[in-house]
């Protein structure tokens, strides 16, 4: 007879899955990188312009949206364990297990002027839940304002995306980097621009507003691969993708996983 798999099995092999995604993921990034897929040329009128040759492979939208998906599938397996051990002991609700999920307040519910958010409007989707388990989901929840772009919120806006609209498309930007130092070797000032796409202006360097003869000019360029669509995460600017999918499993298994399991009392 095979063994049954509860919701924290299932979530540990999960965040196992979307580890072994993670290092698809960097190996495309890097052999991208390697590949030199930018320059940065003078134009004719003088000024510094982005060309980006190739954008990475579609394969990294991809493997993304599989990482999204075990993620917050992870998260559904972990609350509907829990529902089921059912702590308080009440009658559960006539079809919670098509209800039930790990919920997601991007903005504090209707007719709720504060936080904490009262219990009752997580109960529609988490009936009988412990005060431990409640409190520890509230306090996760992105209308907290330290929360705002954290954990739940970068997941919520990759995951609808990727269900309900189309791939998390993944595109390169270039960064540059300059410090300019003076006589004593003290950075006089330094410079970034990052986000830039192709066909993007460089912007003056930092040394061309200068005095002559008295610094040195250190100059670097770089590459990223992001999300494409910047306002389902940062406004105004891009997601990394490494950095963001990196996050996001490192919530998952040292910050969701750890108290589920105290939560359900399962070794």
């Amino acid at each position: 007879m095979a063994q049954a798999i509860n919701g924290l099995d299932s979530a540990r092999l999960k965040l196992i899955r979307a580890n072994e995604h993670f290092d698809a993921i960097k190996a495309y990034i890097a052999a991208y990188r390697s590949g030199k897929p930018y320059d940065i040329l003078m134009q004719s009128d003088g000024t510094e312009k982005v060309v980006i040759f190739e954008e990475p492979s579609p394969i990294i939208s991809i493997l993304a949206g599989e990482i999204v998906y075990q993620i917050r599938s992870a998260l559904d397996h972990l609350v509907f364990e829990l529902v089921k051990s059912n702590p308080s002991g009440i009658v559960l609700p006539t079809r919670w297990t098509e209800r039930c999920q790990f919920p997601i307040f991007l903005n504090l519910p209707k007719g709720v002027s504060g936080t904490p958010v009262p219990k009752s409007y997580f109960l529609s989707k988490l009936p009988g839940i412990s005060e431990a388990a409640y409190t520890f989901i509230e306090l996760l929840q992105p209308y907290y304002r330290g929360n705002a772009f954290g954990f739940l919120q970068i997941l919520r806006g990759l995951s609808n995306i990727d269900k309900h609209r189309r791939l998390n498309v993944t595109i390169a930007t270039v960064g540059r980097h300059e410090v300019v130092t003076g006589k004593e070797g003290q950075p006089i000032r330094i410079s970034v621009q990052a986000g830039m796409r192709d066909g993007t202006e460089v912007e003056s360097p930092a040394s061309s507003l200068m005095p002559n003869g008295i610094m040195d000019v250190k100059r670097s360029t770089f590459v990223s691969v992001v999300f494409s669509e910047p306002s389902a995460h940062f406004p105004g600017s891009y997601l990394p993708v490494q950095d963001g999918l990196e996050s996001l499993i490192r919530e998952l298994g040292r910050g969701v996983i750890p108290v589920f399991e105290s939560l359900l009392k399962v070794p």
